[in-house]
């Protein structure tokens, strides 16, 4: 029997594409190691890397350059180029007052602070210090906006015979609007419990009411009797709106008008003994 010649099976090996995979990740694995340490044997980056970094910080400077809105620090802790309410808008300083004085008249005076206000007006406390500075000066700005002193101030032009009669009328019909009644009732209040508040409300009152009174008469002591009449004003207003005592809180206005009239007008324009209390006001 003749054998047959088995043929050898050869063993071929794969083709170098099929571990080029392998080899190209190692390869790409030490090429990164290697980077990396001749980085850091140089002593720094790249130049490849600085150059990214540079470009980077020149795109960036360039486009908020473009933008306006570099950050640069703005008053009180508000940044320029930030969106929302900034410093300076009239409808902010407004909105801010008008919470302020909603917060007078229903908390009074101690009980209203600058972060209360802030927050009612959805704004930060720094934005309220930078309209009005202070408390003083957010009651200070309250006062003025929301007491009629102008309204007082014109009751007073007209002849003299009849001044404190279109006075007292006129300031107790502002005392009964609901306007302004709960606001003036908040600034006595707060008057009385706080010497800040009374110091400005004394200022107030003698810049915008007192002075224009005295102004207009044209008796001697003017300042004195001015101060006379207004303290008698304020007494009946304090005892009828504020203590609420009766009678005289439940009386109709007009005879509370009637009744108090010719008493101030004495004071404005009668016949009194002011030197005496002229010359101690004048060595104080």
């Amino acid at each position: 029997m003749t054998a047959t010649a088995v043929p050898a099976v050869s063993r071929t090996r794969a083709p170098k594409g099929a571990g080029s995979s392998r080899g190209s990740t190692s390869g790409g694995s030490s090429a990164l190691r290697s980077s990396g340490r001749s980085t850091s044997r140089g002593g720094g980056p790249s130049a490849g890397t600085c150059s990214s970094r540079e470009s980077l910080s020149s795109g960036t400077a360039t486009i908020l350059a473009e933008t306006g809105r570099e950050r640069r620090p703005w008053l009180n802790g508000v940044m320029a180029g930030e969106r929302g309410r900034r410093p300076g808008n009239p409808r902010t300083r407004e909105l801010i007052l008008s919470k302020a004085i909603t917060s007078f008249v229903s908390r009074g005076y101690p009980g209203t602070t600058i972060r209360g206000v802030a927050r009612e007006a959805a704004v930060d406390p720094a934005l309220v210090m930078h309209f009005f500075g202070s408390k003083d000066g957010l009651f200070d700005a309250a006062v003025k906006k929301s007491l009629p002193v102008a309204l007082l101030v014109e009751a007073v032009e007209g002849d003299e015979e009849h001044l404190a009669e279109r006075l007292v009328t006129r300031y107790l019909h502002l005392w009964e609007d609901p306007s302004y009644g709960p606001t003036f009732a908040a600034v006595l209040h707060a008057a009385a419990a706080t010497p800040a508040a009374a110091d400005l409300l004394k200022d107030l009152m003698r810049k915008e009411l007192l002075t224009p009174l005295a102004g207009s008469l044209s008796r001697d002591h003017p300042e004195i009797r001015g101060l006379f009449a207004a303290s008698q004003m304020i007494g009946v207003a304090m005892m009828r709106y504020v203590l609420k005592v009766d009678p005289l809180a439940s009386m109709p206005v007009h005879l509370v008008a009637r009744t108090v009239t010719p008493g101030i007008q004495r004071y404005l324009t009668g016949a009194l003994s002011l030197e005496e209390i002229a010359g101690a006001a004048s060595g104080r």
